[in-house]
């Protein structure tokens, strides 16, 4: 098991990236932008004709539109189908 330090300086390492790196900033944009664009629409018709909690919503139309493979796609991994 990882040490609770060992996870805590890989975390703030991986925000300092995020938040300075252009390359990072520019994937973080990316994955934002293909994130609303492809579950935009489902999530927006499942607020309005199913009556369920946002949280529902949310996933619900993440899982229909597959964000996992638009994520892995941007991020050049294997996707799944």
């Amino acid at each position: 098991m990882v040490d609770a330090s060992a996870r805590k300086k890989l975390r703030d390492n991986i925000r300092r990236l995020w938040d300075t790196d252009p390359d990072f900033i520019k994937l973080q944009d990316e994955l934002r932008k293909a994130g609303r664009e492809t579950i935009a629409p489902l999530y927006k018709k499942c607020l309005e004709e199913s009556g369920e909690p946002v949280s529902k919503c949310y996933h619900e139309a993440a899982k229909a539109a597959r964000l996992y493979d638009v994520y892995r796609r941007i991020w050049g991994a294997p996707t799944s189908g």
